[in-house]
């Protein structure tokens, strides 16, 4: 693995400090006491919203695990890398500020091209995944719940364009887009195809050599 990149020494304690800040800020504006009133109502079920969370956070985090192939990327640095993004996109307005600091998290296991390129099919399939899902959801409820006909209309525009938002996605990940993007090979198992063997190169170059 490459050295980590400069980048990284900056980035992560300014976003840090920034998810900080802002955390500051959000409970300052709520209010401690509006804060404890609804942990109250809550009461212990707030353990099953962690447990819940704990679930959630590990699922992504052996999805992540898997999208860094052919890298050995340990299920504990990937759920670091998961855990430290989502806080900080939980408090930051724009929400996908926790995406680089994922990318600087797991500098310190793979190489930078790597980090980048995970994070990048991570968040690209998670995208056309959820298009898929409107893209069936919107039809089904433009036919089973009653509404004008050019609201109907409308569900089912939105059904097409996000099923053909979600193939072309596909099609593009399948061809090798973040391979381009991060200039490393990030294809997933079932889009990579057989490498050129060493002696048919070797022949090639020996051929172009002669004539």
């Amino acid at each position: 693995m490459s050295a980590r990149p400069s980048w990284v020494r900056w980035v992560t304690p300014a976003l840090l400090a920034f998810a900080i800040v802002a955390l500051v800020f959000t409970i300052r504006d709520v209010g401690l006491r509006t804060l404890g009133h609804y942990l109250r109502l809550i009461g212990w079920w707030w353990l099953a919203v962690a447990a819940l969370e704990i679930f959630n956070t590990t699922m992504h985090s052996t999805a992540l695990r898997a999208f860094a192939a052919p890298d050995k990327l340990r299920l504990k640095d990937a759920f670091l890398a998961q855990l430290a993004g989502r806080a900080v996109n939980a408090v930051t307005p724009s929400g996908n500020l926790g995406e680089v600091v994922k990318m600087s998290v797991l500098t310190d296991v793979v190489s930078s091209s790597r980090a980048v390129s995970t994070v990048l099919l991570y968040n690209v399939v998670s995208f056309t995944i959820e298009l898929g899902i409107v893209a069936l959801a919107a039809p089904f409820l433009a036919l089973l719940v009653p509404m004008p006909f050019g609201v109907r209309i409308l569900f089912l525009g939105v059904g097409v364009v996000c099923l053909a938002i979600s193939l072309g996605l596909y099609a593009l990940v399948h061809r090798g887009m973040l391979a381009s993007l991060a200039k490393v090979p990030v294809k997933p198992a079932w889009s990579r195809r057989r490498a050129t063997p060493a002696g048919t190169r070797s022949c090639t170059t020996s051929t172009r050599s002669s004539g």
